[in-house]
């Protein structure tokens, strides 16, 4: 072969090698940017966080890019917000509709020369919800305690399968763990408690609920005084509830070569005494911070009915007529003036700790045990009026003198009352307040006319 020929084959073979991986080169340079909105609120900048470091798992030959404003050397954009956000976006979802709180539309279109993808919620757990579906379409999976994402897709970045719309079918879609066990969220630290609120968000949740037994340190409050008293953090140390048991050293029990500490529980149930509430109430604030920032709601469960709720050094600093009592233990009044700033000062301290709550849930029981009290009252230990309001009750209502526990549920709701007063007295109309129990067997006493 001459020397003019090997030239030409030479420049032959260059040109076939660019053929042959020009494509691959360029994609590798692919930057696809996230446009969000300039009045984006918290969880449509947490969504686009978390859609751009899914792509790139799924895509990793592409750049997937967080901004505000549009960069001329991206190909292709998305863009996610809401009517509110981004009205504009309204007009290129063609037929599809937002049905309603938290419904979604994915789809794509050219805007301004670009192919876009675009991802429209009707408000901003839309925008999450709609990221979430958007990935599980991709083959993504989100579970409860991990997620599961699949081997990098084998082809280039595009918006073939961003054609889809979903709305809820029930407006509160609730997940609840578990104080006051070792197995539960008593031990969890603050990254724990992160990781279960967006897992259940990415699952389908929209509200998280936490409980407050009347001894834990999550909750407390002064009045005239005097400070209602709380338990422990429970831990293998201290704090010894519903079965829970010590050692001295948990390294000494069976498998304890799996620690490296003395003590197994929350980093909040380690510090000293005095520091208990303290710790306990900053860590849950911070998990509170956390869900209000992705847009999920806060259910907290109060305990109204026990011992614990009741504390006897702060009801007693209350006048005799501002209180009465049931079996052994004294009970605020919550139709008298001062018997109900005691229910407010509650309100008051609650909110102050965790402005995050959506819905305050007053736990009751069925029953006695457990320490509740309130469902032992008989109508003889009720306040003169209440007996005279119950009588003249049952009599314009036969059917409620036979429900089980209609002299509590009679009662109770006086409290229930007191805190629905306060909440609107504070500002925090738009709180709600519903109640619970275990088990559904209380139901009929609350519904029953």
């Amino acid at each position: 072969m001459d020397r003019k020929t090997m030239k030409e084959a030479n420049r032959i073979h260059m040109v076939l090698l660019l053929l042959l991986f020009g494509s691959s080169f360029s994609r590798a340079d692919e930057n696809v940017e996230i446009l969000i909105p300039s009045k984006a609120s918290s969880p449509e900048n947490v969504a686009a966080a978390e859609l751009a470091g899914y792509l790139k798992k799924l895509y990793p030959d592409t750049e997937f890019t967080v901004a505000g404003k549009t960069a001329a050397k991206a190909g292709m954009a998305i863009r996610l917000g809401t009517p509110d956000s981004t009205p504009d976006l309204l007009k290129y979802i063609g037929e599809r509709k937002l049905q309603g709180p938290e419904s979604y539309v994915v789809t794509k279109a050219t805007i301004d020369g670009r192919e876009t993808g675009i991802i429209l919620g009707a408000d901003p757990a839309g925008v999450m919800y709609g990221v979430y579906g958007l990935l599980e379409r991709l083959g993504c999976g989100f579970f409860l305690s991990f997620d599961t994402v699949p081997k990098p897709l084998n082809e280039a970045f595009g918006f073939d399968k961003w054609d889809m719309a979903n709305h809820p079918l029930t407006p509160i879609r609730m997940v609840f763990n578990w104080h006051n066990f070792l197995t539960g969220c008593t031990t969890w630290d603050l990254d724990h408690w992160k990781e279960w609120i967006a897992q259940s968000q990415k699952s389908g949740f929209n509200t998280v609920m936490v409980h407050a037994y009347g001894n834990n340190p999550m909750f407390s409050f002064a009045f005239n005084g005097k400070t209602k008293d709380v338990g422990y953090v429970a831990s293998t140390r201290h704090g010894r509830d519903w079965g829970i048991n010590h050692i001295n050293d948990i390294r000494r029990g069976h498998g304890g070569f799996l620690f490296n500490d003395a003590v197994f529980g929350s980093e909040a149930a380690k510090v000293p005494y005095d520091q208990r509430v303290q710790a306990k109430q900053a860590m849950m604030r911070k998990a509170f911070e956390y869900a209000e920032e992705r847009g999920v709601k806060i259910n907290f469960a109060l305990d109204v009915d026990t011992e614990g709720a009741n504390p006897q050094n702060v009801i007693k600093t209350l006048a005799e007529e501002d209180r009465f009592k049931i079996s052994e233990m004294w009970v605020a009044r919550p139709d008298t003036p001062s018997g109900y700033q005691y229910y407010k000062a509650q309100a008051k301290a609650l909110f102050d700790a965790y402005p995050q709550i959506t819905t305050l849930t007053l736990w009751r029981r069925k029953g006695p045990g457990l320490g509740s009290v309130w469902p032992l009252i008989k109508v003889s230990e009720m306040p003169e009026s209440w007996q005279a309001e119950y009588n003249a009750h049952l009599a314009a209502n036969p059917k409620a003198a036979k429900v089980d526990l209609s002299v509590f549920n009679f009662a109770i709701a006086k409290v229930f009352k007191a805190w629905r007063t306060a909440l609107n007295e504070l500002g925090l109309e738009g709180i709600s307040i519903a109640t619970g129990s275990w088990r559904f067997e209380w139901l009929g006493a609350v519904v029953v006319p």
